[in-house]
């Protein structure tokens, strides 16, 4: 059990996180979507006021990017950022590391990997107007 949950609990949460961010990928403008906003439109959000403390939230998109890895592809979870920093939380860029992602680790370069990640998984998701790399 993960968060008090039965596998098939945290895999519909997964599910559901996937679904979310395909739309926002497919988008004719790929918009990424706040913790926040990524909680309101989940059908079981994480009872847990602020998104990006939430561990069981942290889980679940570390999994998902995982996940997404082992596939050979980019790092879905991009799609998603933080209302102050306008970008991805640390958490992100720490796992982007582990999965053997390279990126200047300066401001200017996370945003640049950030954004490059988004370009790559809305054409992964079948949007061939972003100019995917």
């Amino acid at each position: 059990m993960k968060h008090d949950m039965t596998e098939q609990e945290w895999t519909a949460k997964k599910d559901d996180i996937i679904r979310i961010l395909s739309v926002q990928a497919r988008m004719a403008e790929p918009t990424p979507i706040t913790y926040k906003e990524l909680c309101r439109q989940m059908q079981l959000p994480p009872a847990f006021e602020s998104p990006q403390a939430s561990f069981e939230l942290r889980d679940l998109l570390d999994e998902i990017d995982r996940d997404e890895a082992a596939l050979g592809r980019g790092m879905l979870t991009s799609l998603i950022h933080n209302e102050e920093l306008n970008q991805p939380g640390n958490g992100f860029f720490l796992l982007a590391k582990k999965l053997g992602f390279e990126f200047d680790r300066t401001e200017e370069g996370r945003l640049k990997f950030a954004i490059e990640q988004i370009q790559r998984v809305s054409f992964e998701q079948g949007n061939n107007q972003s100019g995917g790399s």
